[in-house]
């Protein structure tokens, strides 16, 4: 086989999302994720007129919660 043949295809996930990505992403429709960027909950920036969402701030919302659950539930995380 050649090296061709063998070579897995590389999947690059931009840490900068549109909002049509974003809301992909997170399975989250695109008004409340914007709901939750102008609250400061999750961080994004408008650049000519279009908003990006910075993913990174989108993993660190989602597993915010899943701590607080465990530590009222008193389970280490």
């Amino acid at each position: 086989m050649t090296r061709e043949a063998t070579a897995q295809p590389i999947e690059i996930c931009p840490r900068w999302l549109d909002m049509r990505q974003a809301s992909k992403y997170c399975s989250m429709h695109r008004q409340t994720l914007v709901r939750h960027v102008l609250a400061g909950e999750i961080y994004g920036t408008q650049k000519g007129g279009k908003w990006y969402v910075d993913r990174l701030s989108i993993d660190a919302w989602m597993s915010a919660d899943t701590i607080e659950v465990a530590r009222c539930l008193g389970k280490g995380v």
